[in-house]
């Protein structure tokens, strides 16, 4: 797969600041997008991806990152910045899985293909985002647009794709767990004390989940059992 400009830079390639003339056309029409189309987040988000992908603003803006370039010419923070760009690359495999996520087989009608329920704006796209797994993300919009056949009165919201993707990685996560529990329970190769305790472990962890770390941080939770595997791996 060829690499992007951001790619190579980053690899220490001499890559050229001057812009094609067609790369200038096309960083022309990104920004004009940009500037013209904060509505329609499916082309902002596309004309976002191109200039990251690309970076078109190397010549207009030498030397600036592209986050510095999202901030100082359009006022979005990286964040912001790349939700718009994750948004766009979703709806995008969405549409590239569309037969895998709708079952159309019932003829047509009038013979024209069937279009398939997307997400409309950025808020209804971004909770998709946060599944790492492209088939994650392909399995809760097919569960989303369940829930608006199953129900005439749903409504195509953030709030319900939030709620589907929560149901997903809750399910996923309970599974984790299950495994977790089935392999180290298996094993000959550790303790019953070893064992014992990782059970234990793992049920404080699922009541600090469900309680959503009120008594213990997540971010603290996570750190000391970094260090737990670094005293593991070290042999002094």
């Amino acid at each position: 797969m060829a690499q992007t400009i951001t790619e190579l830079i980053l690899d220490g390639k001499d890559i050229a600041v001057t812009l094609t003339d067609s790369e200038r056309d096309e960083f022309n029409q990104c920004e004009q997008i940009i500037a013209n189309g904060w509505d329609t987040f499916l082309k902002v988000g596309w004309a976002m991806a191109t200039i990251t992908n690309k970076n078109l603003h190397r010549e207009k803006y030498p030397g600036w990152t592209v986050e510095r370039y999202f901030k100082e010419v359009w006022g979005v923070g990286k964040s912001r910045a790349y939700q718009q760009i994750k948004g766009y690359e979703t709806v995008k495999l969405l549409e590239s899985k569309k037969s895998t996520i709708v079952d159309f087989s019932d003829p047509p009608r009038n013979g024209a293909e069937e279009e398939m329920i997307l997400p409309r704006n950025e808020a209804q796209a971004r909770p998709l985002t946060r599944l790492k797994d492209p088939d994650d993300r392909i399995r809760a919009w097919k569960q989303v647009l369940q829930k608006l056949n199953d129900d005439p009165k749903a409504r195509l919201t953030g709030a319900l794709v939030t709620k589907t993707v929560k149901a997903l990685t809750g399910t996923a996560a309970k599974k984790r767990v299950q495994e977790a529990r089935k392999s180290v329970e298996a094993t000959s190769l550790l303790s019953k004390q070893f064992k014992y305790t990782h059970q234990t472990l793992l049920d404080i962890i699922e009541v600090e989940k469900n309680t959503n770390w009120v008594t213990s941080k997540r971010k603290e939770v996570v750190k000391w059992l970094k260090v737990l595997v670094k005293i593991a791996e070290t042999d002094d």
